[in-house]
């Protein structure tokens, strides 16, 4: 289960009711409930992934955005690897 963290900052940059975002990402208005608040009552839940790539593709943003990450694991280790190899000298 996935719990999108920015998604109601970025529904309402795109200016997008809820009910809006559930019809151009072809889901309930309750999974966009659920990805915005992660929980319903007491009890914990989030959204399969299938669903939030769909609100992802929707809105026209990656899921880094949507999860909060700012930058991506792999891009500052990739990053680091190639500094080392242009400044390698055997």
């Amino acid at each position: 289960m996935v719990y999108l963290r920015n998604l109601r900052s970025i529904r309402k940059q795109h200016k997008l009711s809820r009910e809006k975002l559930a019809e151009l990402a072809d889901c309930d208005i309750m999974t966009i409930r659920r990805a915005e608040v992660g929980h319903i009552g007491a009890k914990h839940t989030g959204i399969q992934l299938h669903s939030a790539v769909a609100i992802a593709d929707a809105l026209g943003v990656g899921m880094d955005d949507l999860l909060g990450r700012s930058v991506p694991r792999g891009t500052a280790a990739i990053a680091e690897v190639k500094q080392l190899l242009t400044t390698y000298q055997p």
